[in-house]
């Protein structure tokens, strides 16, 4: 299933800087009512924070050890094969540069939809249970 990344895209979601302090990034965390967020350098996507790394540390300390590097992305070309959905977050990134992110309920949504329109197609093919 071939999906247009980028018009999933949730605005709302903000994006932060490797160099922001803790404080910040948890404020930004608490308005968007999300516990990760995408970090830049720039406009180019370099991981994730998560707020469980943040606890007990100072606030004015900068996230840029805390960033995780490994994390699931969506490379806005890649067709729909298989996608953990365990992230709150899915960024999207084309040639390393940060477009935006996808909320995964709007993901888990979306291939739902997917899922029901496929069915209704098969049932239009169907007579009395056997395919045409």
């Amino acid at each position: 299933m071939y999906v247009e990344w980028t018009k999933m895209i949730d605005q709302t979601i903000p994006a932060v800087h490797g160099t922001d302090p803790i404080w910040k990034v948890s404020e930004f965390m608490k308005a968007a009512q999300l516990n990760e967020l995408p970090v830049l350098s720039d406009q180019h996507f370099i991981g994730m924070i998560h707020a469980k790394d943040l606890l007990m540390i100072d606030s004015n300390q900068s996230i840029d050890k805390y960033i995780d590097k490994k994390c699931v992305i969506i490379d806005d070309s890649q067709e729909f094969y298989r996608l953990p959905l365990s992230p709150q977050v899915l960024p999207v990134v084309k040639d390393g540069i940060y477009c935006g992110s996808i909320r995964n309920e709007k993901l888990c949504q979306h291939i739902q939809n997917q899922l029901n329109q496929l069915l209704q197609d098969k049932d239009l093919f169907c007579v009395d249970g056997e395919d045409f």
